[in-house]
């Protein structure tokens, strides 16, 4: 999708992963708005019905 997140589509299935583990997949203004855009495309697919969010790399999740 974009530099700081990537998404795939598998059936109604929508991976969304946080894509910076060089800094524990930290919060940023422009991955904010890539995971926003990512929401707006499930939201608007009738044929998505779950979506998965998870972060690159072994260390964390999110942070901040």
């Amino acid at each position: 999708m974009g530099e700081y997140s990537k998404v795939e589509i598998d059936g109604r299935l929508m991976i969304i992963t946080i894509n910076r583990p060089e800094v524990y997949n930290a919060c940023h203004p422009m991955a904010n708005q890539e995971l926003s855009d990512a929401f707006d495309q499930f939201g608007e697919d009738p044929e998505l019905w779950v979506a998965i969010i998870t972060g690159a790399g072994d260390k964390a999740f999110c942070a901040g």
